[in-house]
Order: structure tokens, then sequence, then C-alpha cells
């Protein structure tokens, strides 16, 4: 009985919840019932992991809903870094004040593309650096390579 318990209190030190569960997306948005993602703080962090745990049957756009939907579960929690990671492998981090005020701004109806063209401008790589080339091209192009990029950042986290 004392291993059990010594392996429940050592799971609690290392991870605590952050109220949005697997369960409670699906509840929001019953299309995503099947993406594979577990979302979570390790104690003593000011980081969110988004842990993409298995290969499914869901699209990149399934895996965005995930991601917007948790933004706005979390909006009156703040983080420094939301790191994006696969089958618990980090890969990439959001910037955690664009996590954020995402999910503080966003309304049920709006439209998402706006937070979406933004992620990669706000992604980096684990040491610090952009994910993806900022462009100075003309308004059009820079949305369509934003837009490329966002598909690459996902199919990336569903490899």
């Amino acid at each position: 009985m004392s291993k059990l318990v010594s392996v429940i209190l050592l799971f609690c030190f290392f991870f605590s919840c952050v109220g949005v569960s697997k369960k409670r997306l699906a509840e929001i948005d019953e299309s995503i019932r099947d993406v594979a993602v577990d979302i979570y703080k390790p104690l003593f962090s000011d980081a969110l992991i988004f842990d993409v745990t298995s290969d499914g049957d869901f699209t990149n756009e399934d895996l965005m809903k995930c991601l917007y939907i948790s933004a706005s579960e979390l909006k009156h929690k703040s983080f420094d870094k939301i790191y994006l990671s696969r089958k618990g492998e980090k890969i990439y981090y959001i910037d955690g004040n664009y996590f954020g005020q995402f999910g503080r701004d966003l309304q049920p109806t709006e439209d998402k593309r706006e937070f979406i063209s933004r992620i990669p401008e706000n992604t980096y790589k684990l040491d610090g650096i952009h994910a993806f080339p900022s462009s100075q091209a003309g308004w059009v192009l820079v949305e369509s390579q934003r837009m490329e990029y966002v598909d690459d950042l996902l199919n990336e986290l569903r490899k």
C-alpha cells in the first residue's frame, strides 16, 4: 500500500492539473474527441505542455481547435511558455503572453484566423530562436506563408 501512495504522491509532485482535459475539449467541440493530446503544467513551472500523445485519426484543423480551445479555457491563468511536444518530446514553444492574450480576447463566434496566422511569429525553437522566418513581402504573400508555416508546425506535431 505504501508503494501505491508513494507513486501517487510522486505523480502529483511532478505534474499539476490545469483544468483542460480531453473530456473537456470534447464537451466543447465534439469533432475533436479523437485528438490524442495531453495538456498539463509541470509542478513548480510557469510553462504549459501541449503534448500530442499518439497517432490518431485527426486533422491539423482538429489539432488547432484543441490549441485555441485550450487558450480560451485557460484565459485566467498565466504561463511563460506553451511547449508544443510530440509523445513527450518538446519541439517548439509558443510565447505565453500571446497565448494568454488570445484566450482572453477570444469570443465564441469570432473568426480564429487572426490567432492562427500569428502563430508562426510567436513560435520558437527550444533554443529561443524564431521557428519560422519572417517576411517583408506583401500582405497576401505574408498571410499565405504564415498559413504554410502553421501547417508545417501541425504536421510536425502529428508525425
